[in-house]
């Protein structure tokens, strides 16, 4: 490189140390007499000067460079290579040395040159062998130095001329481009302009001769500071510049629109839509050509808003003629076809938006999330308002099924329409990240490169396209941004999820509204009122309670019922399905408040009243009259009117039992058919729990901030949310190490148990009770009023016919007691008549009978003895076991012993309590004698079918044997006896029986004989004896 500057200096020879400043001075600068200007410097010599300068710059740098590199590579060589550095190093240091101190007698040397213009030519004098010359305010070296300044200065100067020059013809320019329509020009010369107003860099620094005689402005510009008249010509020219240019992109984008409204109109007139969507042809020219200038314009919003109100104008329109027609009265045509092919079409034209963007401006620097997200919730916006309407909906239609399947399938189709929507919009931003990234990778590379300028002044249009300054997200795809179930007020999705909050909240107030309603339907349809059933010409004959057309239609309307039974779990299986949709599962953990309400306070409670006036149609006995004591005699016309007397059980009054026992079994097993649906739902939703369960784990230990801080149905929705989430988890955990036994599962205490018919179950058995003992009804009743109790006369002496006075006793029993030891023999007949069908066998086989149950109870766990309490401790008589089946499946015979069995032992409870409660003292010395007989005649009979007599019947039959045979005084009975019952009044039980109904949580009706049974078998020894005693005074 061997460039000379002005004046003959070779660079290459100035670096030399041995290099004579004085020597070249006096051979090259040979001043003439006749010129003693100043030194004038070419222009030319100048330029040249300043690309050598940069050269050597650039020379040095690289230089040093490699110095550094052979150092930093040479940091581990050996010590000789460290003293060869150090001597290259000290070899340098010299060389600066002299260059320094030849630099500055080169410097003193020019200033002698420019010192006076009056000094006489010739050679330059140097200073004093041996002095320095040190460069001071006016050395040469400052004087080179304003020379460059000054040169630079006067460049920036022209620069700033033509600049202002352009400022004042720019508006002229645009207007005549505008006329031309050369758009995309104007836009380049108004991002120019933009970007001139908007600089702030300082202005350079000049010296006084520079300045000499020129306005300077504050800011350093020699122009002047005309920067606010300059934003507003732009913002002027740019507002002008819209104004032609909207016009023509809305027409642009119209027809792109019309592309989409004739897609629709096809999508919706064919049956089964499968064209997707393709972008019209002049949609490209919206990224290449026109989003560019609103870029240099500044005015993508205006784009944005455009496109967004444009494009999404077909599908708010379309929605907005659907809801406006089917909304509050909807078809079921347009139920099951529009919604799902709405989304499905703008799930299709999301799809191709997202191809479009990422074909058509892969490189562009835009947003193209905000394109099609923007779309989106200009979209989704218009949809809000209609659905936040559902719950008007809703109630409008009364909480009907079709309302709520309708909400049901809307909101499955919003979810799926988010979650495929969410999924393309993950893949497009994956991509459209890493696009951006190569892009700025390849920017970079090439921004060394010089951009051509074909016009040659900074204001005009500018080949170069320079771009707005857009942030590049580099984080990870999955971080970019939450999932559609974590949306926000923001989020293009918010407007679809947020309307079904509120819905969330109350849904099982709507599911229990539709359940009732439903059922409440079905008991109307199937459940007649069987009041006014009894014909007026009676037919009947034998042991008919009924004529026979009436019980036939009584028979077949109870088998109806059964049969159709099955439908009300057909409802709630309807139901579970829509809860766990709309409420993804939350609301399992509470649904069994629908099921203890439906199936307690409307089905089994319509169901009682209504199997009440069946018995009482059929004129079953109402046990309660067996609590009294009769004030009369009933006559025989009393009796048939009232309470028809008859030797053998009623085969209609049981047969109608059955049916009411078999009605009540179907009604459980609807109940755990519930519940185990409940559990198959739990089951289906609790890979989904775990996984929430997980988030909100790692929601409360991410410190990031990078995931939201709920999902959306902890926002407002469900206060207890993550209570019910794990309540949730815990149910599937348990279900999981059980196997998914549905059988064990239901029988533990962890999942919710299934609703059980209890106070059903009690009235069923009880009419199969009533029906079994109700011959003994009139027979009980009359058993208290007969006359034998109180006859006059020695019981132990007789006139004979032929006036022989013989000793007597009663042999036989009375009628009453005849008619109770014939029907005891009768039963095990009528067990076995009945036993013999399937039907009542099965039923016998797999509903509990808490009658049964409860006599086994207390004979097993009472002992007659001084010791036991007065009055029973037995609280619960008027709770239930479970109906669950027997564990083990009984035969034949045992059902008939067990059934034979406890029918005898309830007769004898049913003539006990007579004799305690009812029979009114006093009794003569003859009718203890007939009562004894009674009882000895009762006694054998029992024995006689091997059956144990109750301990109570025994205990009242020794105590009255020891006093009419013995005849011991009450005093002495009394003295021996344990505590004491207060039997002395007819009305001791239906007191007590009342207040144990006041403290029983639950309410019975008032033919149950269970509490009957367990207060007289509650009698102690003591009881029994202080009755007798007040029963046989004289």
């Amino acid at each position: 490189m061997s460039s000379h500057i002005p004046m003959g200096v070779d660079l290459t020879s100035l670096s030399n140390p041995s290099f004579d400043v004085k020597q070249w001075l006096n051979d090259n600068i040979q001043t003439e007499t006749t010129a003693p200007d100043v030194v004038q410097i070419n222009p030319d010599h100048l330029r040249s000067l300043r690309t050598q300068v940069h050269f050597l710059i650039q020379e040095v740098q690289a230089k040093h460079d490699q110095t550094t590199r052979q150092l930093v590579l040479g940091m581990g060589a050996t010590e000789k290579d460290l003293a060869t550095l150090k001597h290259q190093v000290e070899s340098v240091k010299d060389f600066l040395t002299s260059f320094r101190k030849e630099g500055l007698d080169s410097l003193t040397v020019l200033h002698d040159l420019s010192g006076d213009e009056n000094s006489p030519s010739g050679p330059i004098k140097t200073k004093e062998e041996g002095e320095e010359s040190v460069p001071g305010d006016h050395s040469p070296l400052s004087k080179l130095v304003s020379l460059l300044q000054n040169w630079i200065s006067l460049d920036e100067q022209r620069s700033l001329v033509q600049h202002e020059q352009d400022w004042q013809t720019l508006e002229q320019h645009v207007d005549a481009w505008l006329n031309e329509g050369e758009l995309a020009r104007v836009t380049k010369r108004l991002e120019a302009a933009r970007r001139m107003v908007d600089e702030k860099e300082p202005a350079p620094k000049l010296n006084d001769q520079s300045t000499a005689g020129r306005d300077v402005s504050p800011s350093g510009s020699p122009l002047g500071n005309q920067g606010s008249d300059h934003r507003a010509l732009v913002d002027r020219l740019v507002t002008r510049t819209l104004e032609l240019i909207e016009p023509q992109f809305q027409a642009l984008v119209d027809e792109c629109a019309q592309s989409i409204s004739e897609w629709l109109t096809g999508c919706f007139a064919s049956v089964t839509p499968s064209t997707d969507f393709k972008n019209h042809k002049s949609q490209d020219t919206l990224f290449t050509e026109w989003y560019p200038m609103f870029r240099r314009l500044r005015c993508t919003s205006r784009f944005y808003h455009i496109y967004h109100r444009t494009m999404a104008a077909p599908f708010i329109k379309l929605w907005h003629q659907h809801c406006d027609t089917t909304w509050v009265s909807p078809v079921e045509d347009a139920r099951s076809t529009f919604y799902p092919r709405y989304f499905w079409a703008l799930d299709r034209f999301i799809q191709a938006e997202c191809d479009w963007c990422q074909r058509v401006t892969p490189h562009e620097a835009c947003k193209e999330e905000d394109l099609v997200e923007g779309l989106l919730t200009s979209i989704t916006r218009e949809m809000m308002p209609h659905l936040q309407t559902l719950e008007i909906f809703l109630t409008t239609l009364a909480f009907q099924e079709k309302a709520l399947d309708f909400v049901t399938e809307l909101y499955s189709t919003v979810v799926q329409h988010v979650t495929t929507i969410e999924g393309t919009l993950t893949q497009f931003r994956n991509r459209t990240v890493q696009d951006k990234l190569g892009f700025e990778s390849n920017r970079s590379m090439t921004a060394q490169e010089p951009l051509s300028d074909s016009d040659n002044v900074s204001l005009s249009d500018s080949t170069s396209d320079t771009s707005e300054s857009f942030a590049i997200d580099a984080a990870p795809a999955a971080a970019a941004r939450p999932s559609a179930q974590y949306h926000t007020s923001e989020s293009w999705d918010y407007p679809l999820l947020h309307p079904f909050e509120h819905l969330q909240i109350h849904w099982l107030e709507y599911e229990q509204a539709c359940v009732v309603s439903q059922v409440e339907a079905f008991l109307t349809e199937f459940t007649p009122s069987v009041v006014q059933w009894e014909a007026t010409n009676k037919s009947i004959s034998g042991t008919d309670v009924l004529d026979k057309p009436i019980f036939k239609k009584l028979s077949t309307t109870m088998d109806r019922v059964g049969e159709h039974l099955a439908s009300v779990g057909t409802i709630f299986k309807h139901s579970l399905k829509r809860t766990t949709i709309l409420t993804q599962g939350l609301e399992l953990v509470t649904y069994s408040q629908v099921t203890n309400h439906v199936l307690g306070k409307v089905l089994v409670d319509r169901l009682i009243e209504w199997t009440i006036s069946i018995a009482q149609l059929c004129r079953f006995p109402n046990g309660m009259d067996w609590f009294y004591r009769s004030t009369k005699t009933p006559t025989a016309v009393e009796g048939e009117s009232s309470l028809p007397y008859v030797h053998t059980a009623s085969h209609q009054q049981i047969e109608t039992a059955f049916k009411c026992l078999q009605l009540c079994h179907q009604v459980a097993t609807v109940c755990s058919s519930i519940n185990d649906q409940l559990i198959e739902h739990i089951v289906s939703v609790g890979p989904q729990v775990e996984k929430r369960v997980a988030t909100l784990e790692l929601l409360a230990t991410d410190d990031s901030n990078i995931l939201p801080t709920l999902d959306f149905f902890a926002n407002r929705a469900f206060p207890d949310y993550s209570v019910r989430l794990q309540g949730l988890v815990d149910i599937y955990q348990y279900i999981e190490k059980s196997g998914e036994d549905l059988t064990m599962i239901s029988s533990s205490g962890t999942v919710p148990q299934p609703w059980r018919p209890v106070r059903f179950l009690w009235t069923t058995w009880s009419l199969v009770w009533c029906a079994m003992l109700s011959p003994l009804s009139l027979p009980l009743l009359q058993f208290t009023t007969l006359p034998d109790w109180r006859q006059v006369g020695s019981p132990t002496e007789q006139v004979s016919s032929m006036n022989v006075t013989i000793p007597t006793f009663s042999t036989s029993p009375t009628a009453c007691v005849s008619q109770i030891g014939e029907y005891l023999l009768a039963v095990p007949q009528l067990c076995d008549t009945y036993l013999a069908q399937t039907t009542v066998r099965t039923l016998l086989m797999n509903v509990a009978d808490p009658w049964l149950l409860t006599l086994r109870q207390v004979i097993t766990s009472k002992a007659m003895d001084g010791e036991n309490p007065s009055l029973p401790i037995l609280t619960d008589a008027l709770s239930c076991p479970p109906v669950e089946p027997h564990e083990n499946i009984a035969t034949e015979e045992e059902l008939l012993t067990d059934r034979v069995t406890s029918l005898a032992q309830s007769i004898l409870v049913l003539y006990v309590h007579q004799i305690l409660c009812v029979l009114q003292p006093p009794l003569t010395r003859r009718g203890q004698q007939q009562l004894l007989t009674d009882m000895d005649y009762l006694h054998n009979i029992v024995q006689a079918m091997g059956i144990d007599p109750l301990p109570v019947f025994e205990e009242l039959r020794i105590v009255l044997r020891a006093l009419v045979l013995a005849d011991t005084s009450s005093e002495a009975l009394l003295e021996n006896s344990g505590s004491r019952l207060d039997l002395g009044t007819s009305v001791a039980f239906p007191e007590w029986l009342e207040s144990l109904q006041r403290d029983s949580p639950q309410d019975r009706a008032t033919f149950i004989l269970l509490p009957l049974l367990k207060f007289t078998l509650s009698l102690t020894a003591g009881d029994i004896e202080a009755r007798l005693k007040i029963l046989c005074e004289a």
